[in-house]
């Protein structure tokens, strides 16, 4: 993703790429992306819980993600 995002132009923060799209498993710390994983494929109890706490801080990662691309399509 990054690099695919980086040929289009856009000019993204790697920790907030990371956030939405790493592959960091660790409880606590898993990227959006692991946690999709995870529920869509075997529904975890432990990402369940961390989708939960977590629910505004991966909301504010997308949040920001789109909000960066509307300000480059406007550009």
């Amino acid at each position: 993703v990054p690099h695919a995002l980086s040929f289009a132009g856009y000019d993204f923060d790697k920790d907030l790429l990371t956030n939405l799209f790493g592959g960091e498993t660790r409880y606590g710390i898993m990227s959006a992306k692991k946690l999709r994983d995870l529920l869509t494929h075997t529904i975890s109890a432990s990402a369940l819980q961390e989708l939960q706490k977590r629910k505004d801080e991966l909301h504010g990662y997308m949040d920001a993600f789109l909000e960066k691309i509307r300000i480059f399509d406007a550009a």
